[in-house]
C-alpha cells in the first residue's frame, strides 16, 4: 500500500516537464505534512479535533516515511498544553524536503518512479503503459492515482476511503486549479465539495492546510526596503578585473562578506549573485521555475542560425531535447570504443614525445576533439581544432559572457565560423548520404536525425549545426580544461603521480583497459574527483529571474541577471575542511564530503546539469592514464607556478608547458 505522501507525489507529477506540477515550496511541504499525519492517524497513532491533536501512540512503525514525524510529535508533545492540527501541520512541513526526498526514493525502488540524469522524474515504462503500480509487500497491483481520482470526480462511483482522503488534500493546497482546465474544474467543484465533507477522518487537517495557505498567500507589503548588498568596485570597469582573473574567488568572497545574495557590476553590466549552499539548495529545488537559461544563451544560439538547442532552452522541449541526445553524450558510447579514444590519445603524443615543451591545454584539447568526432559523430575532426577553440572563446567572451565588445572580435568571428561551417558540411554530407551502416553503433547524429524525421517541425535542419557541433565546444570547454588541471596537480603534489602508476600499470598490462576495471581505479578516480572540485570549470550558472522569488530575504524581480556560484560550496570549510589544500582523501568512504547534498557541483545544479559528465569523465581518466602510462610528464620550467583566468572558462594561462618525453627514455 502506498502512503498519502507517494500517492500525492504521483497525482502531482508533470510527466511532460519531468517534474511536480507547478505548486511552491511551502504549500508542498504543508500537504505533504498533511499527507503524513492522515497516515499516522490511520495507522492509530494521532487522534484529531477542532481544539487540539493527540499523540496516542509513539510506537515507531518501521516506516521510513513515517517514523520520523511521528519521532517528531513525541519530542514535542505536551499533555498539559494541547495544540491544535495547524501547530503540528507547521511543525511536520519543517520536514517536507525530507518527506518528498524519501518518498521518491520509495517509489524509484518500487519501480514506479524513474529518474533521468539524476533529475528529471518520470513514470516507470511499465506503469505509464499499465497504468498500474507493482505489487509491493504482499499487495495486489493498484491502479494509477490519477485515474482513480479523475474517475471519481466525473463519475457518481463511490470512492475508495483512501482517495477521498486524497482529493482533499489536494484541495486543501488548491492544486486541483493547476491538475484541471478551468471549465472541468467549475463542472466537478460540487463534487469535490461534496467528497471533501465526506472525509471525516482529516477534516481538521485538511481545515488546517487551508487556513495555513491562506496565511501564505496573503499579498506581502512588496519588496524588501533594504536593497541587495553590493560589491565595490572600480569606475567603469566595476569588478571585471576581479572576474577574469578568479570567478570563483571573487563569488567565495562576496558569499563570506555579503551573505547569499549580492550585486555587482563589470564593464556596463550589472548582476546579482546568488552563492553559497542556500543557492545551491534554491537552485535544485526551485530553478525549473524561477529561472531560464534562453536569456543567457540566446545570443550564442542565433549567432548560430538555430532556434533551439539543449543549453538554451527550458521546460518540456529542453526535457525532449535531453533525451534524445543523452546517449550520444554517455559514459556507455564512450566504454564501448576505449579502444579507438586510446589509439587517438597515443597518435597525439607521438607529436610530444620529443621532450620538447609542448602547451598542455592545447595538446588536450586537440585529443578531445579527436575523440569526440571519432566517437560521436563518426567524423575526424582534427583539422579544426584551432578553429573550434577560437571559435568558442569568442563566443562565450562576446555573446554570454559579454565581458568583451563584439565589435573588436567580428572579423576573426566570421573567419572562424566558415572554418565550423566547413567542419558542420563535412560531417552532414557524409551522415546524408549513408545512413547508420548494419551492425554499426549508433552515434549522436543518428540520433539527431531520427528525432529529426520523426517530428521535423519540432527539430528542423536548421538546427543541426549547432546540435552537431556542440559536443566538440563542450569538450573543449571542459574535458580538456579539466584534464589540463588533473595534469597539473599530478606533477605539482607529491606522491600522487606514484600512486597513478601504481594502480594503472597492472591494468595496461593486460592490454586495452576495459570499462569494467577503469571504474575500479580508486586513486585515478578520487585524482579526478578533486581536479573538479578545486578547480570546476562549471563553477556558475549564468540564469535570467522569470518567474520573481523571495530569497534570503530578498525580493528577486523577473528580468534579473543573475550569476550562481554553485563551487562556491567547494571552497568554505564547513564543507571541505582546508578548501583550497589538495586533498584526494576527501573521496575516502569515511569522510565522503562529496556526499553532502548540492555541496559538491562541478557540473552545476537543476535541470541543466551536465549532458556530458559521463563522457567527460571516461574521457579524462583514459587521456590521463595513458599520459602517465606512456611519458615522464614534468613542467617545462621547475619553478612553474599554476595563473588562470577565469573569462571566457578557467583554464591554466599560455605558461603552462609540459614535456612529455617517452617513459623510461
Amino acid at each position: 500500500m502506498l502512503r498519502f505522501a507517494e500517492e500525492i507525489l504521483l497525482l502531482f507529477l508533470n510527466e511532460e516537464a519531468g517534474d511536480l506540477t507547478h505548486i511552491p515550496e511551502p504549500r508542498l511541504h504543508l500537504v505533504l505534512a498533511g499527507a503524513t499525519l492522515m497516515d499516522l492517524a490511520l495507522e492509530g497513532r494521532l487522534d484529531t479535533d477542532p481544539t487540539r491533536l493527540t499523540l496516542l501512540d509513539e510506537t515507531p512503525l518501521n516506516d521510513s516515511l513515517l517514523d520520523p514525524a511521528l519521532a517528531s510529535i513525541a519530542e514535542a508533545d505536551d499533555p498539559e498544553r494541547p495544540r491544535d492540527a495547524s501547530y503540528w501541520i507547521q511543525r511536520t512541513a519543517r520536514l517536507g524536503s525530507e518527506i518528498r526526498a524519501e518518498a521518491v526514493r520509495r517509489l524509484a525502488e518500487a519501480g514506479i518512479l524513474e529518474s533521468v540524469e539524476h533529475d528529471f522524474l518520470f513514470l516507470a515504462s511499465g506503469v505509464r503503459q499499465s497504468r498500474l503500480y507493482p505489487a509491493r509487500g504482499g499487495m495486489k497491483a493498484v491502479e494509477d492515482v490519477r485515474l482513480r481520482v479523475m474517475r471519481a470526480l466525473f463519475t457518481d462511483d463511490i470512492p475508495d476511503p483512501r482517495d477521498i482522503v486524497i482529493i482533499s488534500l489536494t484541495d486543501a493546497c488548491g492544486q486541483f486549479e493547476r491538475l484541471l482546465s478551468r471549465a472541468d474544474l467549475e463542472k466537478v467543484r460540487p463534487r469535490i465539495d461534496l467528497l471533501s465533507r465526506m472525509d471525516l477522518i482529516g477534516r481538521e487537517v485538511t481545515a488546517a492546510i487551508r487556513e495555513r495557505r491562506a496565511k501564505d498567500d496573503e499579498p506581502t507589503a512588496g519588496p524588501r526596503a533594504v536593497e541587495i548588498p553590493t560589491v565595490k568596485g572600480l569606475p567603469l570597469l566595476g569588478s571585471a578585473l576581479e572576474l577574469q582573473k578568479d570567478l570563483i574567488g571573487f563569488l567565495t568572497r562576496g558569499y563570506l562578506k555579503h551573505g547569499p545574495v549580492f550585486s555587482f557590476k563589470a564593464l556596463n553590466q550589472e548582476f546579482t549573485a546568488l552563492a553559497g549552499p542556500e543557492a545551491n539548495e534554491f537552485v535544485a529545488r526551485n530553478g525549473k521555475t524561477c529561472l531560464s537559461t534562453h536569456w543567457s544563451w540566446r545570443e550564442f544560439t542565433e549567432e548560430q542560425r538555430a532556434r533551439r538547442d539543449v543549453i538554451s532552452t527550458d521546460g518540456p522541449e529542453h526535457i525532449r531535447l535531453r533525451r534524445t541526445l543523452r546517449w550520444g553524450y554517455s559514459k556507455g558510447i564512450y566504454e564501448r570504443k576505449i579502444a579507438t579514444g586510446l589509439a587517438i590519445t597515443r597518435n597525439v603524443l607521438k607529436d610530444a614525445a620529443s621532450g620538447r615543451p609542448v602547451a598542455a591545454h592545447r595538446m588536450l584539447q586537440r585529443m578531445v576533439v579527436e575523440q569526440i568526432g571519432m566517437i560521436a559523430t563518426g567524423f575526424n575532426a582534427s583539422d579544426y581544432v584551432d578553429d573550434l577553440v577560437e571559435y568558442l572563446d569568442i563566443m562565450l567572451a562576446t555573446r554570454v559572457a559579454r565581458q568583451r565588445p563584439k565589435f573588436l572580435y567580428a572579423r576573426r568571428l566570421r573567419k572562424v565560423s566558415r572554418r565550423v561551417d566547413e567542419l558542420f558540411n563535412e560531417t552532414f554530407a557524409i551522415r546524408r548520404k549513408k545512413r547508420r551502416a548494419e551492425g554499426r553503433e549508433r552515434d549522436l547524429i543518428d540520433d539527431i536525425l531520427a528525432l529529426h524525421f520523426e517530428d521535423p517541425q519540432f527539430l528542423p535542419e536548421s538546427d543541426f549545426r549547432m546540435l552537431f557541433i556542440s559536443p566538440f565546444l563542450a569538450g573543449i570547454d571542459t574535458a580538456a580544461g579539466t584534464a589540463a588541471f588533473m595534469l597539473y596537480a599530478l606533477l605539482r603534489y607529491p606522491g600522487l603521480l606514484e600512486k597513478m602508476r601504481a594502480e594503472i600499470d597492472p591494468v595496461f598490462d593486460q592490454g586495452v583497459p576495459t570499462a569494467k576495471v577503469f571504474r575500479r581505479m580508486d586513486v585515478t578516480h578520487r585524482v579526478a574527483m578533486e581536479t573538479l572540485r578545486r578547480f570546476p570549470l562549471g563553477a556558475v550558472m549564468m540564469r535570467t529571474v522569470v518567474n520573481s522569488f523571495e530569497f534570503a530575504g530578498y525580493r528577486i524581480p523577473v528580468g534579473t541577471d543573475l550569476i550562481v556560484g554553485s563551487a562556491v560550496t567547494h571552497f568554505l570549510p564547513d564543507f571541505f575542511p582546508d578548501p583550497y589544500e589538495f586533498d584526494i582523501d576527501r573521496y575516502i568512504p569515511e569522510r565522503a564530503e562529496h556526499r553532502q547534498k548540492h555541496k559538491y557541483a562541478p557540473f552545476g545544479l537543476g535541470e541543466h546539469t551536465c549532458l556530458g559528465r559521463g563522457l567527460a569523465e571516461s574521457m579524462i581518466a583514459l587521456m590521463i592514464a595513458t599520459i602517465v602510462r606512456d611519458t615522464d610528464p614534468a613542467f617545462a620550467d621547475p619553478k612553474y607556478k599554476l595563473r588562470t583566468r577565469s573569462i571566457p572558462t578557467l583554464r591554466p594561462d599560455s605558461k603552462f608547458l609540459i614535456r612529455f618525453p617517452p617513459r623510461g627514455s
